[in-house]
């Protein structure tokens, strides 16, 4: 019998074209830029550093490939945010001339939708499936749950999770690939004896999905890795994409991360840009395990850094290479500055949240009156209840503002229901606030309260009835027994000796009936619970619930303005929490809160990797500043009217120090006597007084008449600026004109 030939293996070289290149590398590119952009073809991981340039180095990336070594329909781009996929393919279209639909770029929902409509029957799902967004997906939950809450019956009397929390449970099972319960058992530990229920209602939701052949977000991401599994259909699209690029790699997710690895071969054409030192969103799933193991997933990962920094100073450089040193595990880079030197970065020990609030606005006005735009100035802060303070001070002395990624803070869903407690109380005929009270009620809807609103409407003295025949009668019988919780509840708050307390008020509201209203409703109830405290905190200042609520309403916070007043209308100061100002820029920016338990926050030691997030969020803060750097905090911490607690500085700010000398100046606030002007309006029931420091021989110094040049200062010189000091209101509640000054000294820390 004739032996059949032996089989042998030839490997084709990558494919590379010797026409001659259009586009001038060399001369648009620095020499870092430049040796990623022109990599072999392979396994390329680009770490590129906060202001380096990273877009430009993946978009000619895509150009490069294209003009040496691959087809427009080979190459697969991969973003997160439809807005930079545009901006990239429209720039490669506009340096080599091949059209943008050409090759395939988008964000992974967007290019799994795409694969999907043309191989979705491979998994089981008909043609022309429907894609829930997220509202669609949370209203088929909520028909899931309230099927399972009747087949429960009086069994399940606790309340029910929302359907906004079970999605997110849903998600971030979905997005880090762990099973639901071992989400709950982490996160949402608070639901840990619901867990088998939860359960249920997500089997029976993957259920109603399959059978509307529809699919959510997380469908689409899930769906696509399963077409993957499939071998034959994996080989294909390999074969088919022999070139993927993937942008902003650190923020990927483990599931997005599976997806990378079965599109590529391990020896596969793969590049990824990012920063692990900028992997800030835990939160939400993302994990810099992806980047920090790529070059162990990847054989013959050829290494690239971008450390020429474009964006700040080198006295702010220096601040955020040392901020990122204590982490443990990262790849080793240094920022160098384009840049010519600066002012050094400051550092800011306030009295308290109040003195931090005055500090930072005045010194905005100040920078504004010497020639710097607002829109040029950014607030950035780790929670947005951080700002609280800030935004009430802003607002009194007329700084425009805009919260970005946000509302103002007693714009706030669960500030204002809380704050309708204490309306409801101080004014029993506040239709607003009953309407926004009686709904919080489970079984509770709005026709409901509107009936039981119109009773109490029509009673003399509607506090003392609230659980009167009449009242009840219009509850139904499934709300008879929280309505009487709630209505007891309000009866307690309007005692004399309560509203003259309104922070033992809010407190109370929230060990009452609203914490457990808020671990139901909100996916993100802890930093709800963390804004509450610092309501709290701000209603201590109050000596009661009329004074408290009319501080809001003369500051046009509580009625949700929205057309702030001030010397530019058109121009606003930005007010952002650090991951909302990701990817952004300003020439000031000031990082308030720099304390422990504050930023970091406690809960980042209460999980694995906690303050390694925390430090590269910090990071990132920094980084934002184009010219100057400002990082405050608090000494002492005040809550429910008690002694002022002392604060720790952040850790991240002693991290800075070594090694010596640190890399910022420290400013040193005063403050002037109150005038006897001041201490008889006081006196007279306006402004509460407050704790002062008074340098010793100092004295109050005017604003200067003219503007002031704003110098260079050399590192280690003392400097003295004055800056406006906030007028005591008239009684009708109109603004004096600033007279006063707060002196501030800056010194060299030792």
């Amino acid at each position: 019998m004739a032996k059949e030939p032996r089989k042998k293996t030839f490997v084709l070289a990558p494919r590379v074209r010797r026409a001659k290149l259009t586009v001038d590398y060399a001369g648009a590119l620095n020499s870092e830029q430049l040796a990623a952009v022109q990599a072999p073809p392979g396994a390329v991981l680009v770490i590129a550093g906060a202001g380096t340039g990273k877009t430009r180095v993946i978009t000619y990336r895509v150009a490069y490939l294209l003009e040496t070594c691959a087809r427009a329909d080979e190459v697969l781009l991969l973003t997160f945010t439809n807005k930079a996929a545009r901006e990239m393919m429209g720039r490669v279209e506009s340096l080599t001339g091949t059209a943008s639909h050409e090759f395939w770029g988008g964000t992974f929902h967007h290019i799994a939708h795409r694969l999907l409509r043309k191989h979705a029957e491979r998994i089981g799902y008909k043609k022309g499936y429907t894609i829930l967004d997220r509202e669609d997906a949370q209203s088929l939950l909520r028909a899931c749950i309230s099927e399972r809450k009747s087949s429960a019956g009086k069994s399940s009397a606790k309340r029910f999770p929302q359907a906004q929390v079970l999605s997110s449970i849903h998600s971030l099972a979905v997005n880090t690939q762990t099973h639901a319960a071992e989400v709950i058992a982490s996160r949402y530990t608070h639901l840990a004896d619901r867990t088998d229920e939860i359960l249920q209602i997500f089997r029976a939701y993957e259920k109603r999905r399959r059978d509307a052949n529809a699919m959510s977000y997380d469908d689409l991401l899930w769906n696509w890795l399963k077409l993957l599994e499939d071998e034959e259909f994996r080989s294909a699209l390999r074969a088919r994409f022999r070139h993927v690029l993937v942008d902003e790699y650190q923020d990927t997710n483990l599931l997005q991360g599976a997806i990378v690895d079965l599109m590529c071969r391990p020896d596969g054409c793969i590049t990824v840009v990012g920063d692990d030192a900028q992997s800030i969103y835990a939160w939400r799933g993302a994990t810099p395990e992806n980047i920090l193991t790529f070059p162990e997933r990847y054989h013959d990962t050829k290494l690239f850094k971008l450390e020429t920094n474009y964006r700040s100073t080198p006295e702010i450089l220096e601040v955020a290479n040392r901020a990122i040193v204590a982490n443990p595990r990262k790849f080793e880079k240094n920022l160098h500055p384009s840049r010519d030197s600066g002012v050094a970065p400051e550092v800011v020990p306030c009295r308290d949240a109040f003195q931090q609030s005055r500090f930072v606005t005045e010194r905005i006005i100040q920078m504004h009156e010497e020639g710097t735009s607002l829109e040029d100035i950014a607030v950035l802060y780790r929670s947005h209840w951080n700002a609280l303070e800030l935004q009430l001070e802003m607002q009194r002395r007329d700084v425009p503002f805009r919260v970005r990624g946000g509302i103002r803070f007693f714009e706030q869903a669960h500030i204002k229901d809380v704050t309708a407690f204490l309306r409801a109380v101080v004014n029993p005929r506040d239709e607003i606030a009953w309407l926004r009270l009686l709904p919080l009620i489970p079984h509770v809807g709005a026709a409901t309260a509107q009936a039981v609103f119109g009773i109490l409407d029509a009673i003399p003295s509607p506090l003392e009835e609230l659980e009167s025949a009449d009242v009840l009668g219009a509850v139904s019988a499934k709300a008879k027994k929280p309505y009487r919780k709630v209505a007891r509840l309000v009866k307690k708050l309007a005692t004399p000796e309560m509203r003259a307390a309104p922070s033992e008020m809010i407190r109370r509201v929230m060990d009452g009936f609203y914490a457990d209203y808020l671990v139901t409703r909100y996916p993100n109830a802890r930093l709800r619970r963390e804004d509450i405290s610092q309501l709290g905190l701000y209603a201590a200042q109050s000596d009661s619930a009329e004074a408290f609520l009319s501080d809001l309403a003369l500051s046009g916070v509580v009625e949700a303005e929205t057309s702030p007043v001030g010397p530019d209308e058109d121009k606003f100061v930005t007010l952002s929490t650090v991951h909302q100002a990701k990817g952004l820029e300003w020439p000031v920016v000031f990082v308030i809160w720099l304390a422990d338990g504050r930023f970091p926050t406690d809960f980042a030691g209460r999980v694995e990797g906690g303050y390694d997030e925390e430090r590269r969020l910090f990071h990132v803060a920094v980084t934002r500043a184009k010219d100057e750097l400002v990082l405050a905090y608090p000494m002492t911490y005040r809550w429910r009217g008690k002694a002022p607690v002392l604060m720790k500085r952040s850790r991240f700010l002693t991290e800075l120090d070594e090694p010596s000398p640190p890399p910022y100046d420290i400013v040193v606030i005063e403050e002037p006597l109150p005038t006897d002007f001041e201490l008889m309006e006081r006196a007279l029931g306006g402004t509460k007084p407050r704790e002062i420091e008074v340098e010793v021989g100092g004295a109050p110094r005017a604003l200067p008449a003219t503007k002031r040049k704003r110098k260079k200062k050399a590192k280690g010189k003392t400097a003295k600026h004055k800056v406006g000091r906030k007028a005591a209101k008239k009684p009708e509640a109109k603004r004096r004109s600033a007279k006063k000054a707060t002196k501030v000294r800056k010194k060299r820390r030792p």
